[in-house]
């Protein structure tokens, strides 16, 4: 996974040296080494959506936890 990551780093916006770096690396086939790329690209997708909504509920954790500290009375 650590190369796949350097290869999509080295070629954030290129599937195409992606590929044929794979290819080099692990001595793949063109259907192969095409196949992990896409596979990586759509985990990467994931990835994001899923530190997306982390976010999100974080940010909602967050606004609820304030808004229960408001509503405690410090006598």
């Amino acid at each position: 996974l650590a190369s796949l990551r350097e290869i999509y780093w080295d070629n954030p916006g290129n599937k195409i040296l992606r590929i044929k770096e794979v290819r080099a690396r692990w001595f793949l086939g063109l259907r192969a080494a095409k196949e992990i790329v896409e596979t990586y690209d759509r985990y990467l997708d994931v990835l994001k959506k899923w530190e997306a909504d982390f976010a999100e509920r974080k940010s909602t954790a967050n606004a609820m936890f304030i808004e229960q500290l408001s509503k405690i009375s410090y006598r």
